[in-house]
Order: structure tokens, then C-alpha cells, then sequence
């Protein structure tokens, strides 16, 4: 052997049980069992979606996916059909999964490297039932699946040197949003996208309406009450609000999640500034904090190679 390492460029998922020894405790034929099934769930949606099943370590295992997009669709759709699992003690087995994209080493079957390590401590801080990205494959699927995604921010990892921007996939309902099941699924498996699909829409609608209810009853107040007009700014709030929740629909993808949301803080800012207008723009001393921490962001946060 010449000593030459082999490396690629791979999506990689790592997925384990949420309290696993808690649950052997209690029972452990019942909870072998049911992480026997989850494997098995595993190992069929992994194989539907091309990926591969990389190493199994205990109740963990580490896939990777020549396709991003797959890779999200995969931990979404185990998410679904995992959640009626039984533990060891009568409780739902939940799975925490973590999708990172990176180089790593190829030894043999198994990968190796910072990309798989990323992978691993994304999976450690997801929810029990939860998906953690990473912000390299949040820009592949933002624009391609149907999903909601919440920033968690930029995260320090456990013995990883630099921050990692998070994000977490949502749910509404109980249920994952937007759950797709590609064509290449076979004739009979249960198509998991059409009830969450459905969930995710009726949820953005329910969502609008209710804000749109705040905003009319808070005005009703306002118009009933002495003392001057006072609704404008928990309208302001509650706008500000709502254009953090939803970059994601119309950020363009070059701005990122972090910045789009502050851009929503500085415009609810100005919009303030506005309603209490006293001849001094106050609001470009935020802006300008917030440029200074952005560059020095940039010059202070190490660089990955």
C-alpha cells in the first residue's frame, strides 16, 4: 500500500436512540426488539433512498448518501414511521438523526473524519423524534423539499475546533412536515407524504389566520380605548416575528438564515423608529453594532479546511 488516504465528498447521517440504556434497564428483550425493528426500518428507507449504511455501533448508526436531498428525505421518513415504536418501559423508542455534508476518509466500508464527527454531535443535540442539519445541507434542500427549518444558530461542537450553523427540521402536529417518499418507492410501501403534506399546509394557513385575528382584535382594542393610539407596536412585534419564522420562503439562499433573520430585527427596528418618530433615526446605532459583530465574526471565527 502506498500510505495514500482515499477521501470523498459525502452526505452523512448519524442516527441513534434517545435514552437507550434507560430503556434496557427497564426491559431489555422489549427494547432489543424494538431497536431490532428500528434497524430494520433503517436499513430498508436508507436502502430506498441510495445511501448505504456506513458502520452500527450499540443502538448508532452512520449512513452516508451520494444525494443531499435523499439523505433529508431519508431521516425525515424514518422520523415518521419510527415514532410507534415501543421501549423498554412501555414508552415510544425515539430516534435522534443528524445529516451533515463534508469530506471524509474512505477506509474500507466505513468513513471516518470531522465530516462524520459533525455528523455525530448533530445527532447528539437533536430532540428525542428530532433532525439536526447542518448549515451545508440546509442550502442543498431549502429550495427542493418541502420543509420548515429552524435556525438553532451557530454552535460550538464538542472537541471540534469552529462553529457549525444548525438547523433544526420542524414539525407541526405531531407529525414531520412535508414528508416526501420518492418515486423509486416500491409498489405497496405507504406513501408517508400526503397526510404530513397536508398537515404543513393547513398549518402555514391556520398560522396566517391567527395572526391576522391578533392583529384585527388588538386594533378593536386600541380603537375602543383612551389615551392614543398604542396597537402599532405589538403589531410591529408581531410582524418582526413572524419574518424570523419565515426566511426560509423568502430569503434568497446567498443571505442565509442568521442574517435574513437580523434583517427582520433592524427592519421591525426602523419600523418603531417610525412610529416614534422625534427627528433622530436612533435606529442606525443597532444597525451598526450589528455590522461591527458581523465583521468581526468573519475575521475572529476559524476557518475549516
Amino acid at each position: 500500500m502506498s500510505g495514500s488516504v482515499e477521501r470523498k465528498l459525502t452526505t452523512i447521517l448519524a442516527a441513534d436512540v434517545a435514552g437507550y440504556s434507560r430503556l434496557m434497564q427497564a426491559d431489555e428483550t422489549l427494547a432489543f426488539d424494538a431497536l431490532r425493528r428500528g434497524r430494520a426500518t433503517f436499513a430498508r428507507l436508507i436502502e430506498r433512498h441510495r445511501g448505504r449504511i456506513a458502520n452500527t455501533a450499540g443502538d448508532g448508526l452512520i449512513a452516508e448518501f451520494p444525494s443531499v436531498v435523499e439523505a433529508v428525505r431519508c431521516a425525515v421518513d424514518a422520523q415518521h414511521e419510527l415514532g410507534d415504536l415501543a421501549g423498554g418501559d412501555g414508552t415510544p423508542m425515539r430516534f435522534r438523526i443528524g445529516v451533515h455534508l463534508d469530506d471524509v476518509i474512505v477506509d474500507g466500508s466505513d468513513l471516518l473524519g470531522d465530516g462524520v464527527n459533525i455528523a455525530a454531535r448533530l445527532q447528539q443535540m437533536a430532540e428525542p423524534g428530532g433532525i439536526l442539519i447542518s448549515r451545508q445541507v440546509h442550502d442543498h434542500v431549502a429550495r427542493k423539499l418541502r420543509l420548515s427549518f429552524e435556525s438553532l444558530g451557530s454552535r460550538h461542537l464538542k472537541n471540534l475546533t469552529g462553529e457549525v450553523e444548525v438547523f433544526g427540521v420542524e414539525r407541526v402536529g405531531g407529525a414531520i412536515e412535508g414528508v416526501t417518499t420518492p418515486a423509486s418507492a416500491a409498489p405497496g410501501e405507504p406513501r408517508s407524504a400526503d397526510a404530513p403534506a397536508a398537515v404543513q399546509a393547513t398549518g402555514r394557513r391556520l398560522g396566517a389566520r391567527r395572526l391576522m385575528a391578533v392583529a384585527l382584535v388588538l386594533v378593536a382594542i386600541d380603537a375602543m380605548t383612551d389615551g392614543g393610539p398604542w396597537a402599532q407596536f405589538p403589531l410591529i412585534a408581531l410582524a418582526t416575528l413572524a419574518l424570523m419564522r419565515s426566511t426560509t420562503s423568502w430569503a434568497p439562499p446567498w443571505l442565509g438564515h442568521g442574517a435574513a433573520a437580523a434583517g427582520a430585527v433592524l427592519a421591525g427596528l426602523l419600523a418603531l423608529n417610525i412610529a416614534t418618530w422625534n427627528g433622530d433615526l436612533w435606529v442606525r446605532w443597532p444597525a451598526a453594532a450589528y455590522a461591527l459583530w458581523l465583521l468581526l465574526r468573519q475575521v475572529l471565527t476559524p476557518r475549516r479546511g
